[in-house]
């Protein structure tokens, strides 16, 4: 199940949590950190939209449910 959930982080961004996990932070730049932080904020931008997307579907969903009879009627 880990391997899921880390199967979209990049190799270097991974790299980077290794170091910090087994206290190899010397081997971590500025550079190199401000590219974890750019890629962190991009997958968290591309959650929050997905997220945004699923509410929606889900909003809509409720609506049809709420209004839908069960019967046979098409509308």
């Amino acid at each position: 199940m880990k391997s899921k959930r880390l199967a979209w982080i990049n190799s270097s961004y991974f790299h980077i949590l290794l170091s910090y996990r087994w206290g190899k932070v010397e081997f971590v730049n500025i550079f190199v950190r401000a590219q974890v932080k750019a890629i962190a904020t991009k997958h968290i931008q591309e959650l929050e939209m997905k997220m945004m997307d699923i509410q929606s579907m889900l909003g809509t969903l409720k609506n049809l449910t709420h209004h839908c009879h069960g019967d046979n009627r098409p509308d």
